[in-house]
This record gives C-alpha cells, structure tokens and sequence, in this order.
C-alpha cells in the first residue's frame, strides 16, 4: 500500500504529541496503522481476545479496536 492511500477511519490519542490513526482493510479482517503522523506500517491480521474483544499489535502490546474513536470524513 502507498502512503498517499491511506486514510484513516478511526484514531487513538496516546499523548499531546499525537496517538495513532488506523484503516480497516475492504474486507474489515486486518489493520494498517500510522504513529504520530508517520508512515503507515504494514498490514496485520485483526485477531480477537477469548471474551471476542478485537485487537491488534503494536510494538508487542495490543490495541484494541474499541478504545479507537471513529472519524467521519463524509
């Protein structure tokens, strides 16, 4: 994927310099993620915990797809 593609659908605020912004794949079973306004990182499989809560990794720790706010770009 090329970054000029990316547009993010839901963000996370990690501090006041920025969090990380995320893009759900067409078919909504991967992520890929920006930090802090950088390159998108590669794509990656959405897994789920055994209660079902969504999740995916950064840097070895989850992020779980229900802490991210959704952006309404329409």
């Amino acid at each position: 994927m090329k970054e000029e593609n990316f547009e993010p659908m839901a963000y996370k605020t990690i501090s006041n310099m920025g969090g990380i912004e995320i893009m759900l794949s067409n078919s909504g079973d991967a992520v890929i993620y920006r930090r802090y306004g950088k390159l998108a990182r590669g794509w990656q499989e959405i897994k789920y915990t055994n209660s079902g809560r969504a999740y995916f990794t950064v840097n070895k720790t989850r992020q779980y797809l229900d802490e991210y706010i959704k952006i309404s770009i329409k």
